[in-house]
């Protein structure tokens, strides 16, 4: 990340619209790279590919990529948080050596956990299809959420049960309102165990795509202004006096007030421009006779996911796992809940329970995260082990 900042400052140094413009680019790129290209591909091939192969087979296909992936992530997310906090944690004590060894213990993990699935999914009787390829289609399926599993973990790069608790539980978040729609409204695909619901799915997709921007000023404010405000005060920690301690606490407090102000501000705007333009960038994709209401509601519901992510990514700069982890636990079940209480309900609505859990979740976190700045000093302190 050292690499990143110096870039991302370079790039801003002359203050430029140009300048300005290509730090988004850069920063946008980094943080949302992989995943963007995930789902700019299945939306894509959703709208061309989908006529080609006929819908029968195309939702087979669409339909195991998309379990793949969420497999994939919700596998490796305890593992991809394990390996990040490691490396990190080398990294401040300068012993950049030992970084291989937390990257490889997590891909071992993740592997064994991946392989116990792709036993399970080539034992599973009931798959059918496709006929007289079933089981090497399933197989397929398996490699697939290996190979995606094990690169998210080199793309995030332990003893930290808390953290690995915050990235299996906002992952499988992530996913529950879909694992629930499945189950309760999904339809089958073709002779398999497997659901989906293509027009949730679909523009949840398309929804996720909005948070490209704030993703990118994110990652601007915290290589850049607020970073540099929290070395400071950790200067002043180790060596300073008390009333620099105090002052630069101050500032600190003010960079993460106003990086977090204004993400919302740039996620808002984005949202209601694209919700303001619901019914053509649906035609456009020959996607009209789709809701364009439950599009608007997970646009809402994409803006607070990644106002989410923001406040617990915070929660662990200031070593607040618990917190962090208690802050997933809850959006994790309150989509699970919010969702199935929606679920039967008109298709419009089927996003609120998605909207509902991540606004609490990020209203819980928001709040936790002001308390816990207060006492932001304190709480270094007291962490700290006593020695005599």
């Amino acid at each position: 990340m050292a690499g990143v900042g110096f870039q991302l400052r370079r790039l801003l140094r002359r203050g430029t619209f140009g300048d300005l413009g290509m730090a988004f680019v850069y920063a946008g790129t980094l943080a949302a790279g992989p995943w963007l290209v995930t789902v700019a591909t299945l939306v894509l091939l959703f709208v061309f590919v989908r006529p080609l192969l006929g819908l029968e087979r195309f939702e087979l296909f669409s339909t195991s990529v998309m379990y793949a992936f969420a497999g994939s992530l919700i596998l490796s997310g305890p593992w991809m948080m394990l390996s990040t906090r490691y490396a990190a944690d080398q990294m401040f004590l300068r012993r950049r050596d030992r970084i291989p060894a937390g990257v490889h213990a997590s891909l071992a993990l993740t592997a064994a956990c991946a392989l116990v699935v792709v036993g399970m999914l080539a034992a599973w009787s009931s798959w059918q299809d496709p006929e007289g390829q079933a089981l090497a289609f399933r197989v397929l399926v398996g490699a697939l959420l290996l190979v995606v599993a094990l690169v998210w973990i080199v793309l995030g790069t332990v003893s930290y049960a808390r953290c690995a608790g915050v990235g299996l539980f906002y992952q499988l978040g992530v996913w529950a309102d879909k694992i629930v729609l499945w189950t309760l409204r999904g339809h089958p695909i073709g002779r398999t165990p497997l659901r989906a619901l293509p027009e949730y799915d679909i523009l949840t997709f398309l929804a996720y795509l909005s948070i490209v921007p704030a993703l990118s000023y994110f990652l601007i404010v915290v290589e850049t202004e607020f970073f540099a405000r929290y070395r400071t005060y950790l200067s002043s920690v180790r060596r300073g006096t008390l009333l620099t301690v105090w002052d630069s606490e101050g500032h600190l407090r003010q960079a993460l007030r106003r990086g977090l102000w204004r993400m919302a501000e740039y996620q808002a705007v984005t949202t209601l421009c694209l919700a303001l333009a619901a019914e053509p960038i649906l035609t456009w994709l020959n996607l009209s006779a789709w809701s364009a209401e439950l599009f608007r509601v997970l646009l809402v519901a994409a803006g607070f996911q990644v106002l989410l992510l923001t406040v617990v990514l915070f929660l662990l700069y200031f070593e607040l796992r618990w917190e962090a982890c208690w802050v997933s636990v809850l959006f994790c079940v309150g989509n699970f809940v919010c969702t199935a209480a929606v679920a039967h309900g008109a298709l419009p609505w089927l996003g609120m329970g998605y909207a509902v859990a991540t606004g609490l979740a990020f209203l819980v976190g928001v709040v936790w995260l002001e308390l816990k700045m207060r006492r932001v000093t304190f709480l270094l302190f007291a962490r700290q082990p006593v020695v005599d």
